[in-house]
């Protein structure tokens, strides 16, 4: 597409060189280049191209890498061998730092905030499990292994034991730590299993509710004679 667009505005690719403006050509440099390229409106990527053309990584061309008979007819076979030495005896330049695209740095960004897969465990949903499965219910768990007594708290180390005693096996201290409980602070079951308290809410304001409708239903089935009893 390179050459199209030079013969499409030069009308051949002898014209376009020596049109281009450069200091030493048929050496060029990679401003030069870039500004030949906009002045025939190639639609490629520049860089790409004067990169796959400089070989050595010296930051210049030579026109002959791109059309070498043009190149002898513009600039002679002198001109040409000429350049060619002047490129040979250029020192590489130093590599580029590699450029982190925004996808790469997105990447490693999500890489350092990733947590291991230890700490996306929900070790309260573990012992709950570990309870169900056992005791049909973390409530008659917490009678029967934790809170024997029905003290209605315990404290880490109460905890901790009865957690050994249900076969939780997991980090005991980390449980605790996602419970949101201090060294010294009691442990009680709705911290432990909130969603079946509330079950149990649940079930007895519906079972008062119901048991009401019952005695109401009671009282008419019987006529005025039962609401004086």
């Amino acid at each position: 597409d390179f050459k199209r667009r030079c013969v499409v505005v030069h009308g051949s690719m002898t014209a376009a060189f020596e049109a281009l403006a450069a200091a030493e050509k048929p050496l060029v440099t990679k401003e030069e280049f870039r500004v030949f390229c906009g002045s025939i409106a190639f639609e490629g990527n520049y860089r790409s191209l004067f990169e796959y053309l400089d070989g050595r990584g010296v930051g210049h061309i030579l026109l002959a890498s791109i059309d070498e008979g043009a190149v002898n007819l513009v600039f002679g076979p002198r001109g040409r061998a000429d350049a060619q030495t002047a490129y040979e005896n250029l020192d590489p330049l130093p590599p580029k730092a590699a450029r982190i695209t925004l996808r790469t740095r997105a990447r490693e960004q999500c890489g350092e905030n990733q947590r291991s897969a230890e700490d996306l465990r929900n070790l309260r949903q573990e012992l709950l499990d570990v309870l169900t499965s056992r005791w049909q219910s973390p409530v008659r768990a917490w009678g029967c292994v934790f809170d024997r007594k029905g003290k209605g708290k315990l404290s880490k180390e109460e905890f901790f034991v009865g957690c050994s005693v249900a076969g939780y096996t997991g980090s005991k201290s980390k449980l605790w730590e996602e419970l949101n409980l201090k060294p010294k602070q009691s442990v009680r079951l709705k911290d432990i299993a909130p969603e079946a308290l509330q079950e149990c809410a649940n079930f007895k304001t519906l079972g008062g509710k119901q048991l009401s409708r019952f005695i109401s239903e009671i009282e008419v089935s019987q006529g005025p004679r039962a609401k004086k009893h």
